[in-house]
């Protein structure tokens, strides 16, 4: 990115989207992702006038922080939109290996096929659950490969080699063993706690991919708002929906990272709060 240029992020999306186009002195047009499409984008919505400048689109599926998956027609008409207009389509896999129901379908594949300029980014860190550890790989077009290389030999010197080494003895010997324990046990805290957000009266979305609940806030209530309250009243820690961009507004994000007994509890907790409020 160079100033005057834009980059098109999804809206709720990660915050990182925003504030790295701001670093590179691009502007931003937000992509909005509706619960009534799935939290899935609708490029042929978009004002084509404002996209004269636009150069880069992310997209994050499956997605953080409402936990949609991509078809294959969002594969398509991201590949289609991008290049009609030469547009760099980065796409944030980062949990693109925890899924529950159907395995998650990358979209360098359709990308490549196209011909267009894309990288798509992995990470190991979220894949194994060693989020301190940061390591991961990209895959993507010659020229958009050589000028993350280029960047990144001037932030760093590469990672730890040790954890280089334990990543890559477990992808030769032991990659479907330890992701088949790691699906199981985030499967157990995703039904445990849909469970208990069910008999509290919530609306959400079954996770289909991430570890992570978009809900809806209760009618009238502000994502800060009632974030402020599960803390206060039950102690029990959420993302407020609006700390994800405009649309998130409205709902609040939970994750399954705690160990299983914790989640359980906040379950417990966010059950009786439901009980507590619908009596008055």
């Amino acid at each position: 990115m160079n100033p005057g240029d834009t980059v098109l992020i999804p809206d709720p999306g990660y915050p990182v989207y925003y504030s790295s186009a701001v670093f590179a002195g691009a502007s931003c047009i937000r992509l909005p992702l509706d619960e009534s499409n799935g939290f899935l984008p609708r490029f042929d919505e978009l004002d084509p006038r404002t996209l004269s400048g636009a150069r880069l689109l992310f997209l994050n599926y499956p997605n953080n922080p409402t936990a949609a998956v991509a078809g294959e027609s969002v594969r398509r008409d991201a590949v289609d939109f991008c290049g009609g207009r030469g547009i760099v389509l980065a796409s944030d896999a980062a949990y693109g290996e925890i899924w529950y129901e159907e395995p998650n379908v990358p979209f360098f594949p359709a990308a490549r096929e196209a011909g267009i300029p894309y990288i798509e980014f992995f990470s190991f860190s979220k894949t194994f659950s060693i989020a301190g550890w940061r390591i991961g790989f990209a895959i993507g077009s010659k020229e958009i490969i050589a000028a993350l290389s280029q960047l990144k030999n001037n932030i760093d010197s590469g990672v730890f080699g040790a954890i280089q080494e334990a990543v890559a003895d477990t992808m030769d010997r032991h990659y479907e063993r330890i992701m088949g324990d790691i699906r199981g046990v985030y499967r157990e805290r995703r039904d445990m706690l849909a469970g208990h957000l069910e008999r509290a009266g919530f609306s959400f979305t079954m996770p289909r991919a991430t570890f992570y609940f978009w809900v809806r806030t209760p009618a009238g209530r502000s994502s800060m708002e009632f974030c402020r309250y599960l803390l206060e009243e039950c102690g029990v820690v959420a993302a407020p929906g609006v700390g994800f961009g405009e649309k998130g507004e409205g709902y609040f994000r939970l994750s399954l990272t705690a160990d299983t007994e914790t989640v359980r509890e906040a379950g417990r907790k966010i059950e009786a709060l439901g009980a507590r409020d619908a009596k008055g």
